[in-house]
């Protein structure tokens, strides 16, 4: 039968119950060649729920993009039932894309930078330690949310805690937080002060890391932050210290903006197969 619409879809697999289905067929909006052949069609977002879409941030990242004159060899109409039309979409003809969208973190819009502003303004820096956090790149790859480090595409994390600006975790001393992919945080003790927080980062039960903050009164924001960096200062986890307390019966941390990224980094590149896409660039634009 000769090609009439085009509809990009996908299933999504759900939690399944007595009451639920398995599966939810996610469709794209139609494209209707009936009447007239199709050249050039373009989905996004907008179009295909399936792919990302940040609500917080109010972006997006991924494209498909058809044009029946790209390839270099077609030997085959465009899209349709018209004269010439066809039901194929040759080699090259069909294209995927996405690109990194900068946001910035709930930390670098709440606090003053190193020079003292009262927010932190476009093309300004939050850096506590050697990683600028203020802002960082978002993208999606076929619907799924990744981090692009230093907005590199071929570069990919996924995104695994992001806090909202009310979001807030209390935590007892000597108290493990599972946050995932094996990494834990404890806070091992507070100063008789009551100022300052030993913090502990572990992987697979194994310490990786620690540091103690300084909570006090005339601390920093930047003083108050703690990151943990990989080998290139860029954050994989990040909090922020807003309240310690100590008490006769028990010892409390307060944290806030907390991130948390994959340490596990996807490499991409040139040549690779993905799906039935084959990467031809980063650095591409649609024709």
């Amino acid at each position: 039968m000769a090609l009439a619409v085009l509809v990009l879809f996908a299933l999504v697999a759900v939690p399944a119950s007595a009451t639920e289905v398995s599966e939810l067929e996610i469709r794209s909006s139609v494209q209707d060649a009936t009447a007239a052949n199709i050249a050039t069609f373009t989905i996004t977002a907008d179009d295909f729920a399936a792919f990302w879409y940040d609500i917080d941030d109010g972006v997006s990242s991924e494209v498909l993009y058809y044009d029946n004159g790209a390839g270099a060899s077609n030997p085959n109409g465009p899209l349709g039932l018209a004269a010439g039309g066809s039901n194929v979409i040759d080699e090259d003809e069909l294209y995927y894309l996405s690109a990194p969208q900068q946001v910035d973190s709930e930390i670098g819009l709440a606090f003053a930078d190193a020079n003292g502003n009262d927010k932190i303004d476009p093309g300004e820096t939050f850096v506590p330690e050697d990683a600028d956090i203020a802002t960082y790149y978002k993208i999606g790859l076929f619907g799924d949310e990744y981090v692009a480090l230093d907005g590199d595409p071929s570069e990919l994390a996924k995104l695994i805690i992001e806090f909202d600006s009310s979001d807030k975790k209390t935590l007892q001393t000597g108290e493990e937080w599972e946050l995932g992919e094996g990494l834990s945080l404890v806070p091992m003790q507070i100063d008789l002060d009551g100022e300052k927080v030993w913090l502990q980062l572990k992987k697979n039960g194994v310490e990786i890391d620690s540091e103690v903050i300084d909570a006090s009164s005339s601390a920093t924001d930047l003083q108050r932050t703690y990151v943990y960096e990989d080998d290139d200062d860029r954050a994989i986890f990040y909090c922020y210290v807003d309240a310690v307390f100590r008490g006769t019966e028990s010892n409390i941390v307060q944290l806030k903006y907390v991130f948390l990224r994959s340490d596990d980094v996807m490499e991409l590149d040139t040549g690779d197969d993905y799906g039935v896409f084959e990467i031809k660039s980063f650095s591409y634009t649609v024709p």
